[in-house]
């Protein structure tokens, strides 16, 4: 069985800005900004010359953040520099498209390193077992809240409002 000693084998950290000490801050209007989806490209470039074998995972709240600051990384030095000694893979919108890039993502983690840009609550996410060194290291750019002025957000906020109101 994989058992994990959280007392040695464990880090959890917020990181709140980049190397270049640019704010993550992983708003709407922020992580659409260069200065963001540069400033997260140099931080998950650092993690990944941090690994010497198996996979890093990153999540992005959604699949128009990842595609976003894909397209920004394949435009600049970054996404070079993330592939350098390792595979780099795309979650794929398409269901029918996850098979092979789980594929690719496990052999090469297995064998060297991976890294697996995904999305949270995507397929990679909620499909995927990641055991071993396929998950040495897991990055999550940003919560998936629902926008505030979602109607079922504002429902739900009446609902617990009067509920607190009456007891």
């Amino acid at each position: 069985p994989h058992v994990v000693d959280a007392e040695k084998d464990l880090l959890c950290a917020v990181v709140g800005t980049g190397p270049n000490n640019v704010s993550l801050k992983s708003t709407y209007s922020e992580r659409r900004t260069i200065g963001y989806k540069q400033e997260l490209g140099m931080t998950i470039c650092q993690a990944a010359e941090q690994l010497d074998r198996g996979g890093l995972l990153v999540f992005f709240p959604s699949y128009p953040a990842l595609n976003d600051a894909v397209e920004h990384w394949r435009s600049s030095s970054l996404w070079s520099r993330l592939e350098r000694g390792r595979a780099v893979v795309v979650e794929p919108r398409k269901a029918k498209d996850m098979r092979t890039v789980a594929v690719q993502f496990q052999r090469a983690a297995a064998t060297t390193c991976a890294v697996l840009l995904a999305v949270c609550r995507g397929k990679a996410s909620e499909g995927m077992d990641f055991s071993d060194d396929q998950c040495r290291v897991v990055v999550v750019t940003g919560v998936p809240y629902a926008p505030p002025d979602d109607p079922r957000v504002k429902a739900k906020r009446r609902f617990l409002d009067d509920k607190r109101r009456t007891g």
